[in-house]
């Protein structure tokens, strides 16, 4: 199966965090650890590296459908029925994406102001991960309700 441009930067985007992560958490215990000289900055710089690859790990997984779902009783349904709950689900989580964005925006916009302990750049960037993410889940909600009502309206037709 191929993967959309969307799946591929995200995929792409997660990988180069995670070994950034590894990568600095292993410096971090080697200079703790062995050297005997932590490095102040690391802490932080993982902690927003691992911020950054929970919005971005989640938006693959809702990408790829793998986000939690319960299906068990949609599953149940008549196809006229499945349409209906698919759209009204998407409808909820559009919005939903879409209030979070608006909030985390407004968070970061509050917090920019202030610097992280060690590192010379704004806490603000803390916040902007989750717009990051949910971006994403946004055009994947998005593209999921024109197909639930595109259904919707398949079944109004007569032809599903």
């Amino acid at each position: 199966m191929r993967k959309n441009w969307l799946e591929w930067t995200l995929g792409t985007a997660g990988a180069l965090l995670g070994a950034w992560l590894v990568l600095i958490v292993s410096l971090q215990i080697f200079s703790r650890e062995v050297v005997q000289l932590p490095i102040s900055w690391s802490e932080e710089v993982s902690r927003l590296a691992s911020i950054y690859l929970i919005f971005i790990g989640s938006a693959l997984a809702v990408s790829r459908g793998k986000n939690l779902r319960v299906t068990y009783f949609v599953e149940k349904l008549p196809p006229q029925a499945r349409a209906v709950v698919d759209t009204v689900a998407n409808i909820t989580a559009l919005l939903f994406a879409l209030v979070v964005v608006y909030e985390s925006v407004d968070v970061a916009k509050h917090t920019w102001s202030f610097q992280m302990t060690t590192l010379p750049i704004s806490a603000g960037w803390e916040y902007v991960a989750i717009p990051v993410g949910m971006i994403p889940m946004i055009l994947v909600f998005g593209r999921r309700l024109k197909t639930s009502v595109t259904n919707l309206l398949k079944w109004k037709r007569g032809t599903m």
